[in-house]
């Protein structure tokens, strides 16, 4: 079978060929008659025919190129507009192109922060196996020893009075159980010099505390710095810190919970007020014996009574928070 590109230029070449044969014809019958058109002489009557002849084999042939080819009609009529369709759509793919470039560096970025994630996730894991799978002697945080020094100008005897904190510190960790030859507590050089430091411009008494810097565990050398703290007076001997009153009416069990509600409300009130807590997060205690020998006594009213924590000496930031009960009527 003949393509469809052959079988037009052939369409095309008879139209051609019988369109000049026609007009071949007609300019040599014009010049044997001698036909005059438009007042022109014959010869030239001869030539304007074979001149539009030819003219008309050109727009047949394109007619026919046009009806016949949808590429023809795009290339003499929608050659703007498609050049038009071809900028804008490179624009668009420059656009999508710096689109996934940022995406690209978006992508990156993530991978950066995932990784960076999963090295802190494989960190607290370590440190979750370690509290699950270890016996843990201390947590980054927890307060190992809590001393007194008293602050001023004379390095050396600080640094003798700290070094006396620290083996304080390491009797306590021993006392725990541990049996080692080794030294079992390290503290670093910048540390000690700088609690040397800031003593050295206080002429207060203060309080040095021996914290754990990271979780330990039970065996391994504690890692610990100083912190320190002025022991400032809280509370005046005899001073009133808080008091709550309590109904008639209620059993002694339920007077018991009252005053121990009361006892946790003091010591929260004694830490804002800059108690020093002990390891446990308690900055006093009193025993049961006394809260059930207080209970048993409101129990016996028949009114509403008035429970008061009077301080029983001056207490310091560094405590623990002392205090007596009184009952008012």
């Amino acid at each position: 079978m003949i393509s469809f590109g052959l079988s037009t230029i052939l369409l095309l070449l008879i139209v051609a060929g019988v369109i000049a044969y026609v007009g071949d014809n007609l300019g040599r019958s014009i010049g044997r008659k001698r036909i005059s058109l438009f007042k022109m002489r014959p010869r030239h009557t001869a030539i304007a025919f074979t001149v539009v002849t030819g003219a008309l084999i050109a727009f047949l042939t394109l007619t026919l190129l046009l009806i016949i080819s949808t590429d023809a009609r795009t290339a003499l009529f929608g050659l703007e507009k498609l050049k038009t369709e071809l900028k804008q759509t490179h624009l668009e793919l420059n656009q999508k192109i710096s689109e996934k470039d940022q995406i690209d560096l978006a992508l990156r970025k993530a991978g950066l922060e995932i990784r960076s994630l999963e090295q802190t996730k494989k960190k607290l894991n370590e440190q979750v196996n370690i509290a699950q799978h270890a016996d843990l002697l201390f947590k980054a945080g927890d307060t190992i020893v809590t001393s007194l020094i008293n602050a001023g100008p004379e390095q050396a005897k600080l640094e003798l009075g700290l070094k006396q904190i620290l083996s304080a510190a390491d009797a306590y960790i021993r006392g725990l159980g541990i049996e080692s030859s080794q030294q079992l507590l390290f503290i670093s050089p910048q540390n000690f010099g700088l609690t040397v430091k800031t003593l050295q411009l206080s002429q207060e008494q203060q309080i040095i505390k021996v914290i754990a810097n990271k979780n330990t565990i039970w065996g391994d050398p504690v890692e610990v710095y100083f912190e320190t703290l002025t022991n400032k007076l809280i509370y005046k001997a005899k001073q009133p810190v808080a008091q709550i009153e309590i109904k008639p009416g209620l059993s002694q069990p339920e007077i018991e919970q009252k005053i121990k509600a009361f006892l946790a409300h003091l010591n929260n009130l004694g830490k804002a007020a800059g108690i020093a807590p002990d390891t446990k997060g308690s900055v006093g205690s009193i025993s049961y014996s006394n809260i059930f020998s207080l209970a048993e006594k409101i129990a016996g009213t028949k009114t509403s009574v008035i429970v008061q924590a009077v301080a029983k000496d001056n207490i310091y930031t560094i405590g623990p928070l002392e205090i007596d009960l009184k009952i008012k009527p």
